[in-house]
């Protein structure tokens, strides 16, 4: 009962979020990694190039002509352009085509169970939100009715029970994936614009205001929370808070009666404070590499700036030498340095445009020491140097977020042990006495006020913030030093 209850309540949750739409929510920032190989091409429309450092937005992405679509397909294909998939799979949503439905959903269905446990599952919802802008855009009919109808089965998180029974997944992490993927294809429904997938959203409605009056009515007349099915039903609570609700409950087992559910207890909070440590191993790293990224981001600025300026220059000197020599060395010059022009060396990677910038400038000085000298090209070649120096020093000395699968791993152990807690107290105090449920609330009750807390942050569509598990203080997010803002994710803090 609690496996359908928590996997139809998705149906709920997702329909909020379709209709609000991804505004109500942030997205998860993406990083560039640096030793990412985007595939490149001369031109815009008909060739598909990786975007640095951001990700494309619908106007770009509908710019691709069908041309670009093999480029495109060649990058979803290859693991080595991971930090372009996301750029990929909308361009396809936009560009439709005969392939276009058929390449959007093997890779949902292949890359879903490999993302579970990364911070790339937003690329699948991506993946559906292409699948809602292929059936809007139209430009293929029967890729379109295909993806609608694949959308309308994707909504129905129980299609998802079925799906994923040979996926590798722990039962946790397998719930949290469906209600991602359920709410993906829910948010694409929104914006398909077709009549079928208004009439599914309206019974998802109907069937929400249903269930929400009876559970209104249930509590109304239960006066709380007395049931199994309510008290399993937790949402995935942050460590912290479980570490701080623990501590709580320690203070009032106190007798001898109490001591194998004290026991327990310390066991749990045990899990949460390891859980906790490896949460913030993991923030850390994600601080270290959004310092990191915007290190990089700077002094690669003053690096395009300071080559595009020896460009320039080399340029300028064309129209203001006249002696053959001297026009003939600065043709040299501009072909060692940019012999495909300048913004192939621009937009090179980071690493391979400082190693082939450095080798450059050292073969000017080598072959055109004294043409460098009567063209007043010394100081410009050392300005380009030092810049792309910094750029090195900037690559060499930064930190990278990682572990984001052991923190997930965590989590879910920590709600295992949660669900363990709640099933022995409800065992030792069913409810038959008097006291039963004041006995099982003294355990329970600082748990379920977290987990009330939680699901405030949920209902009004905001990141699940952690709290100090000592003092029980709200953190702040992660660009203010504490815990990341993760909406589109797999987050363990969602229901």
């Amino acid at each position: 009962m609690h496996r359908l209850t928590g996997l139809l309540g998705v149906a709920a949750s997702s329909l909020l979020l379709a209709v609000c739409g991804w505004s109500c929510g942030t997205t998860p920032p993406e990083t560039k990694t640096e030793a990412q190989a985007p595939l490149r091409a001369a031109g815009d429309r008909d060739t598909f190039e990786c975007p640095r450092d951001r990700k494309l937005d619908p106007d770009e992405a509908q710019r691709f002509s069908s041309q670009a679509m093999p480029m495109v397909w060649e990058a979803l294909e290859r693991a080595e352009h991971r930090p372009c998939w996301g750029s990929a799979i909308a361009v396809l949503g936009f560009a439709g085509g005969s392939e276009s439905f058929a390449r959007i959903q093997a890779f949902i269905e292949a890359r879903a169970p490999l993302f579970a446990m990364s911070e790339d599952v937003v690329v699948v919802q991506r993946a559906f939100m292409a699948l809602g802008h292929l059936v809007h855009e139209a430009k293929h009919e029967r890729s379109a009715e295909q993806a609608l109808v694949y959308l309308v089965e994707a909504s129905d998180p129980l299609n998802w029970v079925k799906r994923s029974i040979d996926w590798k997944l722990d039962a946790v992490i397998r719930r949290e994936l469906i209600r991602t993927m359920t709410i993906g294809a829910v948010s694409a429904l929104a914006i398909t614009g077709r009549d079928s997938a208004r009439d599914r959203l309206t019974v998802m409605a109907a069937d929400s205001a249903e269930r929400r009056a009876t559970a209104f009515k249930f509590h109304v007349l239960s006066k709380g929370q007395d049931t199994v099915e309510d008290l399993v039903n937790l949402h995935v609570i942050p460590p912290g808070r479980v570490v701080f609700a623990m501590n709580t409950v320690l203070t009032t087992l106190k007798t001898s009666d109490d001591k194998p559910m004290r026991v327990f207890v310390e066991r749990v909070r045990n899990q949460a404070l390891r859980t906790w440590d490896e949460e913030q191993r993991w923030l850390a790293a994600r601080r270290g590499e959004q310092g990191y990224l915007r290190a990089i981001r700077a002094a690669n600025e003053i690096a395009d700036a300071r080559l595009n300026g020896f460009h320039g220059q080399l340029e300028s000197l064309t129209h203001l030498v006249d002696a053959p020599k001297l026009r003939k060395a600065i043709e040299e010059i501009g072909s060692i340095v940019f012999p495909d022009g300048p913004h192939a060396v621009v937009s090179a990677e980071h690493p391979e445009q400082v190693g082939y910038v450095l080798g450059a400038m050292d073969r000017l000085k080598a072959e055109h020491p004294k043409n460098l000298g009567r063209l007043k090209l010394k100081n410009h070649v050392d300005t380009v140097v030092e810049a792309h120096l910094e750029l090195q020093r900037a690559l060499e000395s930064g930190t990278r977020g990682a572990g984001f699968e052991s923190v997930i791993s965590a989590r879910a152990a920590l709600q295992r042990v949660l669900r363990v807690l709640v099933a022995r107290s409800v065992s030792k105090y069913p409810g038959w006495n008097e006291d039963d449920r004041p006995n099982r609330m003294r355990i329970l009750k600082p748990l379920l006020e977290q987990n009330d807390q939680v699901d405030n942050y949920l209902r009004r569509r905001r990141s699940v913030r952690d709290v100090n598990p000592e003092t029980g203080q709200e953190l702040a997010p992660l660009e203010e030093g504490g815990a990341p803002e993760l909406d589109q994710g797999p987050k363990m803090g969602d229901p």
